[in-house]
Protein backbone atom coordinates (compact mmCIF):
# COMPACT_ATOMS: atom_id res chain seq x y z
CA UNK A 1 0.00 0.00 0.00
CA UNK A 2 1.50 3.11 -0.79
CA UNK A 3 0.74 6.82 0.03
CA UNK A 4 1.38 9.76 -2.73
CA UNK A 5 3.06 13.02 -2.03
CA UNK A 6 3.63 15.78 -4.38
CA UNK A 7 6.94 16.08 -6.88
CA UNK A 8 8.69 19.66 -7.58
CA UNK A 9 6.20 20.14 -9.94
CA UNK A 10 3.40 19.90 -8.22
CA UNK A 11 2.41 15.88 -8.86
CA UNK A 12 1.37 13.26 -7.03
CA UNK A 13 3.60 10.15 -7.01
CA UNK A 14 3.88 7.22 -4.83
CA UNK A 15 5.73 7.04 -1.48
CA UNK A 16 5.90 3.99 0.07
CA UNK A 17 3.10 3.75 3.17
CA UNK A 18 5.05 3.05 6.79
CA UNK A 19 4.65 0.08 8.39
CA UNK A 20 1.77 -0.34 10.51
CA UNK A 21 0.76 3.10 9.58
CA UNK A 22 -2.60 4.15 7.17
CA UNK A 23 -1.33 5.68 4.42
CA UNK A 24 -0.93 9.46 4.50
CA UNK A 25 -3.89 11.92 2.72
CA UNK A 26 -2.60 14.13 -0.75
CA UNK A 27 -0.82 17.24 0.25
CA UNK A 28 -0.87 20.39 -1.20
CA UNK A 29 2.84 21.69 -2.56
CA UNK A 30 3.98 24.78 -1.18
CA UNK A 31 2.96 28.00 -2.66
CA UNK A 32 6.00 28.85 -4.83
CA UNK A 33 8.20 31.43 -3.90
CA UNK A 34 6.90 35.30 -5.48
CA UNK A 35 9.19 37.03 -8.04
CA UNK A 36 9.46 40.95 -8.05
CA UNK A 37 11.87 41.12 -11.01
CA UNK A 38 9.84 43.14 -13.85
CA UNK A 39 10.37 41.40 -17.51
CA UNK A 40 10.68 44.00 -19.87
CA UNK A 41 8.85 42.42 -22.88
CA UNK A 42 7.87 44.11 -25.62
CA UNK A 43 4.16 44.84 -25.25
CA UNK A 44 5.21 46.39 -21.39
CA UNK A 45 7.84 48.69 -23.29
CA UNK A 46 5.59 49.85 -25.62
CA UNK A 47 3.47 51.33 -22.54
CA UNK A 48 6.23 52.85 -20.81
CA UNK A 49 6.41 54.55 -24.55
CA UNK A 50 3.17 55.69 -24.31
CA UNK A 51 3.86 56.96 -21.18
CA UNK A 52 6.56 58.85 -22.57
CA UNK A 53 5.51 60.29 -26.12
CA UNK A 54 1.46 60.96 -24.43
CA UNK A 55 2.66 63.15 -21.07
CA UNK A 56 6.51 63.27 -21.23
CA UNK A 57 6.10 64.88 -24.68
CA UNK A 58 9.63 65.11 -25.85
CA UNK A 59 8.29 65.84 -29.13
CA UNK A 60 7.48 69.21 -27.67
CA UNK A 61 10.90 69.85 -26.24
CA UNK A 62 12.93 69.07 -29.33
CA UNK A 63 10.93 69.83 -32.30
CA UNK A 64 12.69 68.38 -34.85
CA UNK A 65 11.91 64.85 -33.21
CA UNK A 66 8.21 65.75 -34.91
CA UNK A 67 10.13 64.52 -38.11
CA UNK A 68 10.09 61.04 -36.63
CA UNK A 69 6.59 60.96 -35.66
CA UNK A 70 6.84 59.00 -32.33
CA UNK A 71 2.74 58.81 -32.17
CA UNK A 72 2.68 56.95 -34.75
CA UNK A 73 5.81 54.98 -33.61
CA UNK A 74 4.11 54.36 -30.58
CA UNK A 75 0.69 53.76 -32.17
CA UNK A 76 2.41 50.97 -34.00
CA UNK A 77 4.24 49.56 -31.36
CA UNK A 78 0.93 49.48 -29.58
CA UNK A 79 -0.72 47.56 -32.33
CA UNK A 80 1.88 44.92 -33.24
CA UNK A 81 1.98 43.76 -29.33
CA UNK A 82 -1.98 43.92 -29.38
CA UNK A 83 -1.38 41.10 -32.60
CA UNK A 84 1.11 39.45 -30.65
CA UNK A 85 -0.96 38.54 -27.72
CA UNK A 86 -4.69 38.36 -29.44
CA UNK A 87 -6.06 36.27 -26.25
CA UNK A 88 -5.87 38.93 -23.80
CA UNK A 89 -8.85 39.66 -22.19
CA UNK A 90 -9.97 43.49 -22.32
CA UNK A 91 -11.35 44.44 -18.69
CA UNK A 92 -14.50 45.26 -18.35
CA UNK A 93 -13.89 48.88 -17.17
CA UNK A 94 -12.45 49.49 -20.69
CA UNK A 95 -15.45 47.91 -22.24
CA UNK A 96 -17.18 50.82 -20.90
CA UNK A 97 -14.79 53.37 -22.46
CA UNK A 98 -15.72 52.08 -26.06
CA UNK A 99 -19.61 52.25 -25.96
CA UNK A 100 -18.81 56.05 -24.95
CA UNK A 101 -16.67 55.61 -28.34
CA UNK A 102 -19.50 54.56 -29.90
CA UNK A 103 -21.64 57.03 -28.90
CA UNK A 104 -18.94 59.91 -30.05
CA UNK A 105 -19.43 58.32 -33.33
CA UNK A 106 -23.02 58.41 -33.50
CA UNK A 107 -22.88 61.87 -33.26
CA UNK A 108 -20.99 62.88 -35.99
CA UNK A 109 -23.73 62.86 -38.34
CA UNK A 110 -25.70 65.30 -36.33
CA UNK A 111 -22.88 68.02 -35.35
CA UNK A 112 -22.89 71.26 -37.17
CA UNK A 113 -19.45 70.62 -37.97
CA UNK A 114 -19.21 66.97 -38.76
CA UNK A 115 -15.21 66.91 -39.79
CA UNK A 116 -14.27 68.37 -36.14
CA UNK A 117 -16.74 66.10 -34.69
CA UNK A 118 -14.80 62.98 -36.49
CA UNK A 119 -11.55 64.03 -35.37
CA UNK A 120 -12.51 63.95 -32.13
CA UNK A 121 -13.67 60.55 -32.40
CA UNK A 122 -11.00 59.75 -34.27
CA UNK A 123 -8.14 61.11 -31.33
CA UNK A 124 -10.22 58.66 -29.01
CA UNK A 125 -10.08 55.89 -30.42
CA UNK A 126 -6.40 56.25 -30.89
CA UNK A 127 -6.23 57.05 -27.15
CA UNK A 128 -8.17 53.72 -26.66
CA UNK A 129 -5.86 51.80 -29.35
CA UNK A 130 -2.86 53.14 -28.22
CA UNK A 131 -3.18 53.61 -24.44
CA UNK A 132 -5.61 52.47 -22.34
CA UNK A 133 -6.34 48.71 -24.00
CA UNK A 134 -2.48 47.97 -23.83
CA UNK A 135 -1.98 49.42 -20.21
CA UNK A 136 -4.77 47.56 -19.28
CA UNK A 137 -3.88 44.41 -20.71
CA UNK A 138 0.10 44.27 -20.45
CA UNK A 139 0.19 45.64 -17.22
CA UNK A 140 -0.28 41.69 -16.12
CA UNK A 141 1.55 41.30 -12.96
CA UNK A 142 2.64 42.65 -9.55
CA UNK A 143 6.21 43.82 -10.47
CA UNK A 144 5.15 45.75 -14.13
CA UNK A 145 2.28 47.46 -12.13
CA UNK A 146 4.58 48.54 -9.42
CA UNK A 147 7.32 49.48 -12.14
CA UNK A 148 4.88 51.04 -14.07
CA UNK A 149 3.20 53.36 -11.36
CA UNK A 150 7.06 54.57 -10.43
CA UNK A 151 7.85 55.43 -13.88
CA UNK A 152 4.08 57.11 -14.26
CA UNK A 153 5.32 59.44 -11.51
CA UNK A 154 9.08 59.99 -12.79
CA UNK A 155 7.50 61.09 -16.19
CA UNK A 156 5.91 63.81 -14.37
CA UNK A 157 9.26 65.37 -13.27
CA UNK A 158 10.40 67.24 -16.71
CA UNK A 159 7.36 68.29 -17.56
CA UNK A 160 6.90 70.14 -14.38
CA UNK A 161 10.71 71.47 -14.39
CA UNK A 162 9.25 72.95 -17.63
CA UNK A 163 6.97 74.60 -16.14
CA UNK A 164 8.42 75.98 -13.31
CA UNK A 165 11.10 77.77 -15.77
CA UNK A 166 8.45 78.71 -18.15
CA UNK A 167 6.08 81.08 -15.68
CA UNK A 168 3.57 77.97 -15.25
CA UNK A 169 2.80 76.38 -18.67
CA UNK A 170 3.21 73.15 -19.82
CA UNK A 171 5.17 71.88 -23.02
CA UNK A 172 2.14 71.94 -25.38
CA UNK A 173 -1.24 69.75 -26.85
CA UNK A 174 -3.17 69.36 -23.37
CA UNK A 175 -0.72 70.52 -21.22
CA UNK A 176 0.36 74.09 -22.70
CA UNK A 177 -2.61 76.14 -20.92
CA UNK A 178 -1.49 76.63 -17.27
CA UNK A 179 -4.21 75.68 -16.16
CA UNK A 180 -3.90 72.79 -18.00
CA UNK A 181 -0.51 71.83 -16.11
CA UNK A 182 -1.71 72.80 -12.83
CA UNK A 183 -4.56 69.57 -13.59
CA UNK A 184 -1.94 67.35 -14.29
CA UNK A 185 -0.05 68.58 -10.94
CA UNK A 186 -2.78 67.99 -9.29
CA UNK A 187 -3.60 64.66 -10.40
CA UNK A 188 -0.02 63.56 -10.21
CA UNK A 189 0.63 64.33 -6.17
CA UNK A 190 -1.60 61.88 -4.34
CA UNK A 191 0.39 59.18 -5.98
CA UNK A 192 4.11 60.40 -4.68
CA UNK A 193 2.36 60.91 -1.51
CA UNK A 194 0.59 57.24 -0.97
CA UNK A 195 3.14 55.59 -2.51
CA UNK A 196 5.57 56.65 0.34
CA UNK A 197 3.61 55.14 2.85
CA UNK A 198 4.57 51.69 0.85
CA UNK A 199 8.15 52.59 -0.47
CA UNK A 200 10.99 50.25 0.68
CA UNK A 201 14.45 52.20 0.32
CA UNK A 202 15.29 55.57 1.65
CA UNK A 203 15.99 56.37 -2.32
CA UNK A 204 12.58 55.58 -3.15
CA UNK A 205 10.98 57.34 -0.22
CA UNK A 206 13.27 60.46 -1.18
CA UNK A 207 12.53 60.09 -4.78
CA UNK A 208 8.53 60.24 -3.89
CA UNK A 209 8.84 62.99 -1.00
CA UNK A 210 10.71 64.99 -3.55
CA UNK A 211 8.34 64.81 -6.39
CA UNK A 212 5.52 65.44 -3.91
CA UNK A 213 7.29 68.67 -2.95
CA UNK A 214 7.47 69.35 -7.11
CA UNK A 215 3.90 69.12 -8.29
CA UNK A 216 2.96 70.84 -5.30
CA UNK A 217 5.25 73.90 -6.27
CA UNK A 218 4.22 73.42 -9.93
CA UNK A 219 0.87 73.65 -9.12
CA UNK A 220 1.34 76.44 -7.23
CA UNK A 221 3.50 78.10 -10.05
CA UNK A 222 0.72 78.12 -12.08
CA UNK A 223 -1.30 80.72 -10.09
CA UNK A 224 -4.06 79.11 -11.45
CA UNK A 225 -7.37 79.71 -9.10
CA UNK A 226 -9.29 76.51 -10.15
CA UNK A 227 -5.98 74.47 -9.92
CA UNK A 228 -6.00 75.91 -5.86
CA UNK A 229 -9.17 74.77 -5.17
CA UNK A 230 -8.22 71.04 -6.75
CA UNK A 231 -4.81 71.16 -4.87
CA UNK A 232 -6.73 72.04 -1.72
CA UNK A 233 -9.54 69.41 -1.97
CA UNK A 234 -6.87 66.88 -3.02
CA UNK A 235 -5.13 67.41 0.23
CA UNK A 236 -7.53 67.48 2.36
CA UNK A 237 -8.46 64.00 0.94
CA UNK A 238 -4.98 62.64 1.23
CA UNK A 239 -4.36 63.65 4.94
CA UNK A 240 -7.99 62.43 5.64
CA UNK A 241 -7.14 58.46 4.53
CA UNK A 242 -3.64 58.65 5.46
CA UNK A 243 -2.86 56.24 8.49
CA UNK A 244 -0.50 58.64 9.90
CA UNK A 245 -2.59 61.58 10.16
CA UNK A 246 0.04 64.10 11.96
CA UNK A 247 2.96 63.07 10.22
CA UNK A 248 1.10 63.66 7.19
CA UNK A 249 0.10 66.69 8.27
CA UNK A 250 3.07 67.63 9.06
CA UNK A 251 4.64 66.50 5.68
CA UNK A 252 2.10 68.44 4.11
CA UNK A 253 2.40 71.58 5.67
CA UNK A 254 6.06 71.65 5.30
CA UNK A 255 5.91 70.90 2.01
CA UNK A 256 3.29 73.52 1.27
CA UNK A 257 5.50 76.01 3.18
CA UNK A 258 8.59 75.64 0.84
CA UNK A 259 6.07 76.11 -2.05
CA UNK A 260 4.16 79.01 -0.66
CA UNK A 261 7.75 80.53 0.44
CA UNK A 262 8.00 80.13 -3.65
CA UNK A 263 5.22 81.80 -4.37
CA UNK A 264 5.15 85.68 -4.48
CA UNK A 265 2.76 88.07 -3.52
CA UNK A 266 1.22 88.40 -6.96
CA UNK A 267 0.07 84.44 -6.51
CA UNK A 268 -1.60 85.54 -3.06
CA UNK A 269 -3.05 88.53 -5.19
CA UNK A 270 -4.04 85.84 -7.81
CA UNK A 271 -6.16 84.05 -5.61
CA UNK A 272 -7.86 86.46 -3.99
CA UNK A 273 -9.43 87.25 -7.13
CA UNK A 274 -11.54 84.27 -6.21
CA UNK A 275 -14.30 86.18 -4.75
CA UNK A 276 -14.35 89.18 -6.85
CA UNK A 277 -14.04 86.52 -9.99
CA UNK A 278 -17.88 87.65 -11.29
CA UNK A 279 -16.50 91.16 -12.11
CA UNK A 280 -16.76 92.34 -15.97
CA UNK A 281 -13.00 92.54 -16.57
CA UNK A 282 -11.92 88.72 -15.18
CA UNK A 283 -12.08 85.68 -16.84
CA UNK A 284 -14.20 84.39 -14.15
CA UNK A 285 -16.87 86.21 -15.43
CA UNK A 286 -15.70 84.89 -19.01
CA UNK A 287 -16.69 81.47 -17.53
CA UNK A 288 -20.08 81.75 -16.04
CA UNK A 289 -21.17 83.71 -19.05
CA UNK A 290 -19.57 80.36 -21.56
CA UNK A 291 -21.31 78.09 -18.76
CA UNK A 292 -24.69 79.93 -19.36
CA UNK A 293 -24.01 79.58 -23.14
CA UNK A 294 -23.44 75.56 -22.48
CA UNK A 295 -26.64 75.61 -20.51
CA UNK A 296 -29.07 76.92 -22.80
CA UNK A 297 -26.91 74.60 -25.65
CA UNK A 298 -27.90 71.41 -23.68
CA UNK A 299 -31.68 72.89 -23.21
CA UNK A 300 -32.29 72.86 -26.98
CA UNK A 301 -30.20 69.60 -27.37
CA UNK A 302 -30.97 67.61 -24.10
CA UNK A 303 -30.78 64.36 -25.38
CA UNK A 304 -27.69 63.50 -27.46
CA UNK A 305 -26.15 67.29 -27.37
CA UNK A 306 -24.70 69.14 -29.84
CA UNK A 307 -21.55 66.52 -30.80
CA UNK A 308 -18.02 65.81 -30.28
CA UNK A 309 -16.18 69.06 -30.22
CA UNK A 310 -18.85 71.27 -31.47
CA UNK A 311 -19.66 73.75 -28.82
CA UNK A 312 -17.22 75.85 -29.70
CA UNK A 313 -19.35 76.12 -33.46
CA UNK A 314 -22.59 76.13 -32.00
CA UNK A 315 -21.91 78.80 -29.69
CA UNK A 316 -22.35 81.81 -31.48
CA UNK A 317 -26.14 81.09 -32.16
CA UNK A 318 -26.12 81.66 -28.52
CA UNK A 319 -24.60 84.99 -27.72
CA UNK A 320 -25.88 87.71 -25.98
CA UNK A 321 -26.25 90.55 -28.24
CA UNK A 322 -24.99 93.06 -25.99
CA UNK A 323 -21.86 91.43 -25.91
CA UNK A 324 -21.33 91.37 -29.47
CA UNK A 325 -21.81 95.25 -29.66
CA UNK A 326 -19.18 95.26 -26.91
CA UNK A 327 -16.92 93.07 -29.09
CA UNK A 328 -17.17 90.34 -26.71
CA UNK A 329 -17.63 86.92 -29.40
CA UNK A 330 -16.83 83.60 -28.51
CA UNK A 331 -16.56 81.70 -31.90
CA UNK A 332 -14.03 78.87 -31.45
CA UNK A 333 -13.51 78.94 -27.43
CA UNK A 334 -14.24 75.94 -25.60
CA UNK A 335 -16.94 75.65 -22.29
CA UNK A 336 -13.72 75.60 -19.89
CA UNK A 337 -15.24 73.44 -17.25
CA UNK A 338 -16.15 69.34 -17.94
CA UNK A 339 -19.16 69.17 -16.32
CA UNK A 340 -20.71 71.66 -19.10
CA UNK A 341 -18.83 70.47 -21.96
CA UNK A 342 -20.34 67.00 -20.94
CA UNK A 343 -23.86 68.15 -21.17
CA UNK A 344 -23.48 70.79 -24.20
CA UNK A 345 -21.79 68.04 -26.72
CA UNK A 346 -22.85 65.18 -24.83
CA UNK A 347 -26.27 65.37 -23.81
CA UNK A 348 -28.11 63.17 -21.22
CA UNK A 349 -26.97 60.54 -22.66
CA UNK A 350 -23.17 61.55 -23.21
CA UNK A 351 -23.35 62.71 -19.53
CA UNK A 352 -24.67 59.75 -18.15
CA UNK A 353 -22.34 57.84 -20.22
CA UNK A 354 -19.55 59.49 -18.49
CA UNK A 355 -20.57 59.02 -15.09
CA UNK A 356 -21.19 55.66 -15.68
CA UNK A 357 -17.05 54.83 -16.14
CA UNK A 358 -16.45 57.31 -13.48
CA UNK A 359 -18.65 55.90 -10.59
CA UNK A 360 -17.71 52.36 -12.27
CA UNK A 361 -14.13 52.98 -11.60
CA UNK A 362 -14.62 54.44 -8.28
CA UNK A 363 -16.94 51.46 -6.89
CA UNK A 364 -13.96 48.89 -8.11
CA UNK A 365 -11.68 50.68 -5.74
CA UNK A 366 -13.69 50.48 -2.85
CA UNK A 367 -14.40 47.09 -3.64
CA UNK A 368 -11.11 46.37 -3.38
CA UNK A 369 -10.42 48.01 0.00
CA UNK A 370 -13.34 45.94 1.38
CA UNK A 371 -11.23 43.12 0.50
CA UNK A 372 -8.40 44.11 1.47
CA UNK A 373 -9.73 44.60 4.55
CA UNK A 374 -11.12 41.78 5.00
CA UNK A 375 -7.54 39.44 3.69
CA UNK A 376 -5.81 41.01 6.22
CA UNK A 377 -8.49 40.52 9.28
CA UNK A 378 -7.71 36.90 8.58
CA UNK A 379 -4.23 36.94 9.03
CA UNK A 380 -3.93 34.67 6.58
CA UNK A 381 -1.60 36.14 4.01
CA UNK A 382 2.30 35.48 3.88
CA UNK A 383 4.21 38.57 4.68
CA UNK A 384 5.39 38.80 0.87
CA UNK A 385 1.38 38.82 0.01
CA UNK A 386 0.52 41.25 2.70
CA UNK A 387 3.11 43.93 1.41
CA UNK A 388 1.66 43.79 -2.22
CA UNK A 389 -1.86 43.94 -1.06
CA UNK A 390 -0.91 46.55 1.27
CA UNK A 391 0.73 48.38 -1.84
CA UNK A 392 -2.29 47.83 -4.44
CA UNK A 393 -4.55 49.00 -1.16
CA UNK A 394 -2.73 52.58 -1.54
CA UNK A 395 -2.53 52.75 -5.25
CA UNK A 396 -6.87 52.56 -4.98
CA UNK A 397 -6.09 55.95 -2.83
CA UNK A 398 -3.96 57.50 -5.25
CA UNK A 399 -6.16 57.00 -7.78
CA UNK A 400 -9.14 58.40 -5.63
CA UNK A 401 -6.96 60.93 -4.72
CA UNK A 402 -6.20 61.65 -8.59
CA UNK A 403 -10.24 61.56 -9.37
CA UNK A 404 -10.53 64.47 -7.14
CA UNK A 405 -8.39 67.07 -8.45
CA UNK A 406 -9.74 65.91 -11.98
CA UNK A 407 -13.14 66.07 -10.60
CA UNK A 408 -12.42 70.25 -8.59
CA UNK A 409 -9.95 71.03 -10.96
CA UNK A 410 -11.69 69.85 -14.31
CA UNK A 411 -14.61 71.92 -13.22
CA UNK A 412 -12.83 75.10 -14.55
CA UNK A 413 -11.29 73.35 -17.81
CA UNK A 414 -12.73 71.35 -20.48
CA UNK A 415 -11.10 68.13 -20.42
CA UNK A 416 -13.97 65.78 -21.17
CA UNK A 417 -11.80 64.24 -23.98
CA UNK A 418 -8.28 64.46 -22.46
CA UNK A 419 -6.81 61.63 -21.64
CA UNK A 420 -6.49 61.77 -17.64
CA UNK A 421 -9.42 60.02 -16.56
CA UNK A 422 -9.42 56.98 -19.30
CA UNK A 423 -5.97 56.72 -18.08
CA UNK A 424 -6.96 56.43 -14.43
CA UNK A 425 -9.98 54.08 -15.70
CA UNK A 426 -7.33 51.67 -16.88
CA UNK A 427 -5.07 52.11 -14.01
CA UNK A 428 -8.11 50.94 -12.13
CA UNK A 429 -8.37 48.10 -14.26
CA UNK A 430 -5.03 47.32 -14.01
CA UNK A 431 -5.04 47.49 -10.00
CA UNK A 432 -8.25 45.02 -9.82
CA UNK A 433 -7.14 42.42 -11.79
CA UNK A 434 -3.24 42.13 -10.22
CA UNK A 435 -5.38 42.92 -6.51
CA UNK A 436 -7.44 39.41 -7.36
CA UNK A 437 -4.81 37.44 -8.84
CA UNK A 438 -2.92 38.55 -5.71
CA UNK A 439 -5.64 37.57 -3.33
CA UNK A 440 -6.30 34.55 -4.80
CA UNK A 441 -2.47 33.01 -4.01
CA UNK A 442 -2.64 34.85 -0.45
CA UNK A 443 -5.62 32.62 0.57
CA UNK A 444 -4.28 29.16 -1.06
CA UNK A 445 -3.41 27.12 2.07
CA UNK A 446 0.77 26.81 2.59
CA UNK A 447 0.90 22.81 3.45
CA UNK A 448 4.58 21.30 2.69
CA UNK A 449 4.24 17.57 2.10
CA UNK A 450 6.11 15.54 5.23
CA UNK A 451 9.15 13.57 3.46
CA UNK A 452 9.28 9.80 3.95
CA UNK A 453 11.43 9.72 6.59
CA UNK A 454 9.51 12.15 8.67
CA UNK A 455 6.77 9.98 8.47
CA UNK A 456 8.75 6.94 9.24
CA UNK A 457 10.14 8.86 12.14
CA UNK A 458 6.91 9.61 13.67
Amino acid sequence: MTARSADARGRLSPVPAVAGRAATAPYVPRRPKISNRTKYTFPFVAVLAFAIVEYGRPQDWLPFLNAAHPGVIVLGMCMVALVLYPRARIPGLVKYMFVFLAFMALGIPFAYNNHYALMYTKDMALLLVAGVVPIAIFVDNFPKMRTFFRFWVLVQVPVTLYALTHHGRGVGSFLGDENDFCLLSNMAAPYSFFLLSVATSRLEKWFLGGTLALFITGSIASFSRGGFLGLLATGVFCWLRSPRKLVAAFVILLIAGVGFLYSSDKYWKEMGTIKTSTNRNDTGWERLYLWGIAWRMFLDHPIMGVGPGNYQYESFKYEDPREGWRGEHIWGKVAHSLYFTALSEGGIIGSVLYLGILVAGWRARVRIRKKYRQIMRSGVPPPPFRERLRTIYYLTLALDGSLIAFLVTGAFIAVLYYPHLWLLTAFTAVVQRIFQETAREAEQPDVTPPSVAAVAAS
